[in-house]
């Protein structure tokens, strides 16, 4: 049962006191504060989801549409890119086409990410939003890539992308996106599941743009907590999760139960955000009060 929130300003956009109370608590945590951000963010910018553009990429390269099933992205876009080297197609050159051809809206939460006090930021999108919100907002814009990210660049108020950005023509850029290319990251080399161990040990996450169903997260995770070691789980955290309110009363069954119960127990507290029809705006609603009442601000003219 649905119970009244105290804060008017959170009112109909936390399903809960329980929320509520967890988004104060992260404040009070909010000097070693690292967003984590994940695809929904990018929800309300007209970006489609990670299926929808393999989707897309997939009708043109082989003439014929696809349903793509949960789990099932790295292995399609490992078939994509080798079609496409046939077709002549330049893969990640058709991600660019299609992410260039929705028109961004005005990107102001994005902008107050980027302005406010979180200690960094990581994120495993490839897409350009988080450039195109420092364009004209930040003077020090200071983005890393895999593989020549390092711990150390957190205390730099970095903005890390893990898995690449598909925008930016560089040789310390390395996209993450097909099966290769995650088992040569996560497995050939154990290094990111250290950095993300020793990040999550040290610091504390707020999640944004990831949910409990979402496979490739909870996939991640457990890379993650399979390093660490039951007397540390005890010190681990808090973190915490925004997360659609749909998820509050949601069934779960196989991995989702498993990880839902895993996380929990790891200490990553849940913040549940009432969805307004398809509409993540309330996501945005919330972090932008969110860094509004953090403890020290750093705005470039003052203001959010």
């Amino acid at each position: 049962m649905k119970t009244t929130v105290k804060d008017k300003n959170l009112q109909y956009k936390l399903l809960d006191t329980e929320s509520e109370n967890n988004l104060f608590t992260a404040l009070e945590y909010s000097e070693r504060l690292i967003l984590f951000i994940g695809a929904g963010l990018s929800k309300d910018t007209g970006i489609p989801t990670w299926k929808k553009l393999l989707g897309e990429i997939y009708l043109k390269a082989f003439g014929k549409e696809i349903e793509i099933e949960d789990g099932d992205e790295l292995k399609i876009a490992s078939q994509l890119e080798k079609q496409c080297v046939v077709k002549k197609i330049g893969f990640y050159d058709e991600i660019k086409r299609i992410i260039n051809g929705r028109k961004l809206p005005h990107l102001a939460v994005h902008e107050h990410i980027l302005k406010a006090d979180f200690f960094s930021r990581i994120t495993t999108n490839f897409d350009n939003v988080l450039d195109s919100a420092a364009t004209g907002t930040l003077k020090n814009y200071n983005p890393q890539y895999w593989p020549r990210f390092r711990i150390s660049h957190i205390n730099t108020d970095c903005t890390c992308y893990l898995h690449g950005n598909v925008f930016v023509n560089d040789i310390n850029n390395r996209i993450i996106f097909t099966e290769e290319s995650y088992k040569e990251a996560y497995e050939e080399t154990d290094y990111i599941k250290r950095l993300l161990s020793a990040i999550t040990y040290e610091n504390n996450i707020l999640f944004a743009g990831f949910s409990f169903n979402d496979f490739e997260f909870v996939a991640l995770f457990e890379k993650i907590f399979t390093m660490k070691k039951d007397e540390m789980w005890a010190e681990f955290g808090p973190h915490f999760i925004l997360l659609p309110s749909s998820l509050r009363e949601a069934e779960y069954s196989g991995y989702k139960q498993k990880y839902h119960d895993f996380l929990i127990a790891l200490n990553v507290k849940p913040i549940y955000f009432i969805v307004e029809g398809d509409s993540y705006i309330n996501l945005h609603h919330i972090l932008d009060y969110f860094i509004r009442k953090m403890k020290k601000p750093q705005l470039l003219d003052g203001t959010i």
